[in-house]
């Protein structure tokens, strides 16, 4: 549990930066919610038992279609 609330304390302390950056489209902006969610499956695994990793895989793949939604409208000429 240490693990999962220090990733969250540290993801919270760079909430004030992602929401300067959110409306500019920087890299940081498109990165932060995907990597908040792949960075607490860490923990989620580490935890055992039979809830934790199926939520840390459901987080995992909401990070990686998260990311590929952002960079796949990017790819895409408008």
């Amino acid at each position: 549990w240490s693990l999962f609330f220090t990733i969250i304390a540290l993801f919270s302390m760079l909430f004030p930066i992602y929401q300067n950056q959110r409306d500019k489209g920087t890299l940081l902006a498109k990165l932060y919610a995907p990597f908040m969610l792949l960075a607490l499956s860490v923990p989620l695994f580490m935890m055992g038992g039979n809830v934790r990793p199926i939520l840390a895989v459901i987080a995992i793949a909401t990070g990686g279609f998260i990311l590929w939604r952002r960079f796949q409208s990017n790819a895409s000429p408008s």
